[in-house]
């Protein structure tokens, strides 16, 4: 099978997340345009990848409108979809890899227990995704329990003390990147990744990626940040990106 992105020699990924990191309430922030420009300059060495919680065609907009630099590929709707040039359609065998073993319809059951529990719209599911918000995390320990007991095949993902996605075990931010990375037979040094809230921290901990936690970062990343391939940006949004890139000489 060929590989989705053609590789050269010494071929990097740079990971990012999108809200809270390289856009604030939806709009650039300073050091994107840096970003965007140093990305097509180091191009086909560099490769970029959006790691995020929209949706696809969310974030498809973005680029259509020329707010966000065009990517090499995309984990949209939290890892459980992987996207590949030329973007017609998700990645099939990346569906199939994180479906195998996701049970949504107990998932939803298990939800109806808690009241404090309230799904997201309906542009927000999908079958290997069950989105809700929740503003009282202590009731989180015991959802994971009963989604546990219930044999669901799931994992919780909880960012900005509101929004609640259950997954497949074998998806998520983190997986979805370790399973491009694979398929296009990178080495795990050469992978960056950055972001600013909990449903990055998968794919911030991961101790062989180069991880940058933004200035901004939430309250949730806190715990983020001891390992020798970490750096915590003081710079917020895409200039925080560019700090931790230059930090560890990513561009070199």
């Amino acid at each position: 099978m060929s590989r989705p992105i053609d590789l050269v020699e010494s071929s990097r990924l740079l990971v990012s997340d999108i809200d809270g990191t390289l856009l604030d309430s939806g709009r650039p922030t300073a050091g994107l345009e840096t970003l965007r420009t140093l990305v097509e300059a180091k191009r086909p060495r560099v490769r970029l990848v959006y790691a995020t919680g929209r949706t696809f065609g969310s974030m498809r907009s973005l680029l259509d409108r020329g707010v966000l630099p065009r990517p090499d590929a995309v984990a949209s709707s939290v890892g459980t979809e992987l996207w590949l040039k030329p973007f017609e359609a998700a990645d099939p065998g990346y569906h199939g890899h994180v479906a195998e073993g996701f049970n949504r319809e107990r998932v939803m059951a298990a939800a109806v227990s808690f009241p404090r529990i309230r799904p997201q719209p309906d542009e927000y599911q999908s079958p290997v995704k069950a989105s809700f918000y929740l503003e009282d995390p202590e009731v989180l320990e015991g959802f994971e329990e009963l989604l546990e007991r219930a044999k669901a095949g799931a994992r919780v993902v909880y960012s900005c003390n509101r929004y609640l996605d259950v997954l497949p075990r074998k998806a998520g931010k983190r997986n979805a990147i370790e399973y491009l990375r694979r398929l296009i037979g990178i080495r795990r040094s050469r992978v960056m990744v950055a972001g600013d809230s909990g449903n990055d921290l998968d794919m911030l901990s991961d101790p062989d990626f180069r991880a940058v936690a933004v200035g901004n970062a939430e309250a949730e990343l806190d715990s983020f940040g001891s390992g020798s391939a970490d750096h915590r940006s003081v710079l917020p949004h895409a200039a925080g990106v560019l700090e931790g890139a230059e930090v560890f000489g990513f561009w070199s």
